[in-house]
């Protein structure tokens, strides 16, 4: 009995240490990522909200544990860590900016395969084309007019999408804004950079397509553009 005793002692003994290195593991990352998202707020000069004060971009999330919102290059973008839908998941990193002026036309569109998003439980309107044959096999387009969703979706407006695909597990155009989400915490201050002027890109890609204009993006912002949709984006003074 005494031995039995004493084994019993040493595995509880053993999974308090362990429940004890855990904990303090989770609490160094908590304030890493705190750190990087001090960062980053400072770097572009954005309001960052900790401790679930802050409204919610996802739709089933409960919970924002840290929020970045301002403007990058006078576009309004909000980044949040929420509380994941899924048990399965603990967080979930949502991005969204708001377009100015807003598309001025009815249309869709999501990544393809997206199980669930923020706003359609189904696609409406027939399948359109972008002559894109890289954003077409990435993305669902659907809408009342092609002509006029495709030229809203011009090559810069694209580009900048499919930068944001590139890293996120869903990604959303609506009408007033432009929604994404990703399931991997952005641990690093050049990640979350770079996702924030991602996502302002996308804005300025939209506001130079209403306008007939073209993106330029200042150099050494950080973001690339990634994939090579047959469109010269300005970067500084060198073309790419």
């Amino acid at each position: 009995m005494g031995a039995e005793v004493a084994v019993l002692l040493g595995v509880s003994a053993g999974m308090l240490a362990l429940a004890a290195l855990v904990g303090s593991w989770l609490q160094r990352r908590a304030e890493r990522l705190e750190e990087t998202w001090r960062t980053v707020a400072q770097q572009h000069q954005l309001q960052l909200t900790l401790d679930g004060r802050a409204s919610r971009i996802g739709e089933w999330s409960s919970d924002v544990q840290r929020e970045l919102k301002g403007e990058v290059d006078g576009v309004a973008v909000r980044l949040t860590v929420e509380d994941a839908p899924m048990a399965s998941e603990k967080f979930m990193t949502y991005g969204e900016v708001l377009l100015e002026p807003p598309i001025q036309t009815r249309l869709q569109v999501r990544l393809k395969g997206l199980l669930r998003g923020g706003v359609w439980t189904v696609l409406e309107g027939p399948d359109i084309k972008t002559g894109d044959a890289d954003f077409d096999r990435t993305f669902d387009v659907r809408g009342d007019d092609p002509a006029r969703v495709t030229a809203a979706l011009g090559p810069e407006v694209r580009a900048a999408l499919m930068a944001v695909a590139a890293f996120a597990t869903g990604v959303e155009v609506h009408k007033e804004r432009v929604v994404w989400w990703t399931r991997a915490e952005s641990g690093d201050p050049q990640t979350l950079s770079a996702r924030v002027v991602a996502t302002a890109h996308v804005g300025r890609a939209f506001a130079a397509s209403a306008q007939g204009g073209r993106v330029f993006l200042p150099e050494g912002e950080g973001v690339d553009v990634g994939v090579d949709v047959g469109v010269d984006v300005e970067v500084g003074e060198r073309r790419r």
